[in-house]
Order: C-alpha cells, then sequence, then structure tokens
C-alpha cells in the first residue's frame, strides 16, 4: 500500500481538462506550495503575467503563451508600432522596450559597428552608432582620446547591431575589463575588454549571426517570404530610385540605383500595403 503512492497515476485536471501522470505523493507534499498542480494552468498563468509586463512597458507580446525569461520573442511598441525582438529578462535588466522611441533614430535604418582598441589603457571596445550624417560622431570622438579603429561592419538595422555587440562582449567574457569612465565621455566605457584577448573579426561574426537567423538578421527572410506571392511592382519602387551623374571620360552618365537598403525598400513597401486597407476604410 505504501509503495503504491509512489506510483505516477494518470490524473486530469478539473479547471482546464488536460491530462497528466503525476504521483500522489508528489501532489500531498506540494499541496501548500503551489495553487494548482496543472502545468498547463501555471503555464497559462505564467504567460498572463508576462503579457502584463510587457504592456507595462509600453510592448504587445505578439506570441500568447509562457516563454523562457532568457528568450528573445516578438513584440510591437504601443506608440509608434515598430517590432523588435527581446527578453524578459533583457527588459527587466533595463534594456529600452522600444529602439525608435528610444532615441527618435529610425531602428530599421542601417546601422555602423565599430571595434577600436585604446594601446594606452589597453582595451578593445565593441560600440554601434546610427548611419544618419552624424553616424561617425561618437567614433570620431573615441578616436580623438587615442582610439585605433580595429574593424567596422555596416549592418542592415539596429536590433542586428546590437545583436552583434552582445554576442562579442559574451564572447570576450573571460576578458572583461572596465575602462576608467573620465577616459569615456561620451559614454561606452563598460562594452570593453582587456587586448589580450583573442582576435575578433566582425565580418566572420556578423556572417555567423546571419546563418543563425539571430535577432536583427532574421527581417530579410520573413520580408522575402512575405513578398514571394506578391513581389513589389515598379509603381512601389519608383520612390526609392535615385539618379546620380557620374563624368566618365568628359561624358555624363546616368547611374541608376536605390536611395536605401533593400531591406530597407522591402520594409517601406509592405507597411504602405499593410497601411492602406485602414486608409481606405
Amino acid at each position: 500500500m505504501i509503495e503504491e503512492v509512489w506510483q505516477p497515476v494518470r490524473v486530469q485536471c478539473l479547471t482546464c481538462g488536460s491530462k497528466d501522470t503525476c504521483g500522489i505523493v508528489q501532489i500531498l507534499s506540494s499541496r501548500q506550495k503551489i495553487k494548482t498542480h496543472c502545468f498547463q494552468c501555471s503555464a497559462s498563468e505564467f504567460a498572463r503575467q508576462q503579457r502584463d509586463f510587457f504592456s507595462e512597458l509600453g510592448l504587445v507580446k505578439e506570441s500568447p503563451g509562457y516563454t523562457k525569461a532568457s528568450e528573445p520573442v516578438s513584440a510591437l511598441c504601443s506608440t509608434c508600432g515598430a517590432k523588435r525582438k527581446v527578453s524578459l529578462s533583457d527588459l527587466n535588466s533595463g534594456a529600452p522596450p522600444c529602439l525608435s522611441c528610444q532615441d527618435g533614430i529610425d531602428p530599421a535604418l542601417p546601422h555602423l559597428v565599430y571595434l577600436v582598441h585604446f594601446p594606452t589603457l589597453e582595451i578593445f571596445k565593441i560600440g554601434i552608432t546610427n548611419t544618419e550624417d552624424r553616424r561617425y560622431d561618437r567614433l570620431t570622438a573615441h578616436l580623438k582620446r587615442g582610439a585605433i579603429l580595429v574593424d567596422h561592419q555596416i549592418v542592415s538595422n539596429r536590433e542586428a547591431a546590437l545583436t552583434t555587440e552582445k554576442y562579442i562582449l559574451d564572447l570576450m567574457s573571460d576578458y572583461r575589463h572596465t575602462a576608467p569612465r573620465s577616459s569615456f565621455p561620451q559614454g561606452g566605457w563598460t562594452e570593453t575588454w582587456h587586448d589580450s584577448a583573442p582576435e575578433v573579426s566582425l565580418r566572420e561574426i556578423i556572417r555567423h549571426l546571419e546563418e543563425k537567423q539571430e535577432a536583427g538578421f532574421d527581417r530579410m527572410q520573413e520580408l522575402q517570404k512575405y513578398f514571394d506571392d506578391t513581389p513589389p511592382t515598379i509603381e512601389e519602387i519608383r520612390r526609392f530610385v535615385a539618379i546620380r551623374d557620374v563624368i566618365v571620360d568628359d561624358s555624363v552618365v546616368h547611374v541608376v540605383e536605390l536611395s536605401t537598403s533593400h531591406e530597407d525598400l522591402l520594409r517601406r513597401v509592405r507597411a504602405k500595403r499593410e497601411q492602406e486597407p485602414t486608409d481606405n476604410a
């Protein structure tokens, strides 16, 4: 009889009807600690708490179910409608809920990832900045204070830049070395590591993140799937076409090119298509 209480038995939740296998002793030993022994009911409650947490930060969590705290999930900003992937743990650690509302810079535009070396401080630093007219302001500030530009790459959006930065900092975790705050009046003294660490290739790391379709690097694939059946029309692309004149052997050559990146073009065309039904309503 005693042995039987340890045997797993089939049980059914009276609340949601889901079935599971559970030991009688397991139920009796924890009945004062938790409200329910049903995994489905517990997960539903955790999912609700997660949605409320995102909502308090002005985000709409697209995934209705429960997700791990460290898992990046898609969310929409309830203020500007911008979409990004962010984990609950990152938000809880102070990550900005919306990259677009954070500093007024379009997060969907290309961003620069740069790697600099400070010989006198014996540290490397990874950083990101936007690619608008003032894109080199922060980088120039570092160079004026003794930094040497080691590498730089442009990625398609801010989220991809942040993903690259975080990946490299995690990669260099054993060599992390915080620089003196006074040496970085423009900020960024924590994204540093000792220069005894192995070399870093931004190109190879970005290629790896693209292959893994990490956060920020997965948007192009999603956009291409959207346009598989209905590709952009000439009328939709026309407003992104730019023409510039180039002098070649005393002759003027008209160069036709896109005024923005391929990803940004597809993103804007999709946004306009999805907005048209609302405009016509």
